[in-house]
């Protein structure tokens, strides 16, 4: 299993677990039926759904997304996951390219954080 899939899938396992965070997904996809992040990488792609009350894991691409991040496995680990202050440095060099909308980048790293911490 790659860095990044696993990484996200125990992302995506925090967030189910905690109301709190289950709370920011609910209010950030307010008037939708979700928001759909994605992960393309040259050997593989991957993309979350945030629902109502549910966030999972896809593999593959998928048909619509509000968010794709575009690069190598090692980069998005790095700008997600390990250091987020370096993804700004990654879009403005282009290491990172963003399909779709850059605001949905922001809660979903908001998201990603906070799944990190001990106090959801």
């Amino acid at each position: 299993m790659s860095e990044l899939k696993r990484r996200l899938k125990e992302m995506v396992e925090r967030i189910n677990q905690s109301p709190n965070l289950l709370d920011i997904v609910k209010e950030w996809i307010d008037g939708y039926d979700g928001k759909t992040i994605g992960f393309k990488m040259p050997n593989e792609a991957l993309y979350i759904v945030f629902g109502r009350g549910e966030v999972r894991m896809v593999e593959g691409e998928p048909a619509s997304f509000d968010l794709m991040l575009v690069s190598e496995e090692k980069n998005l680990v790095e700008g997600v996951f390990k250091d987020p202050t370096r993804m700004r440095q990654y879009l403005k060099d282009g290491t990172v390219t963003i399909w779709g909308n850059l605001h949905e980048l922001l809660k979903f790293a908001e998201i990603a954080i906070k799944s990190t911490q001990t106090d959801k």
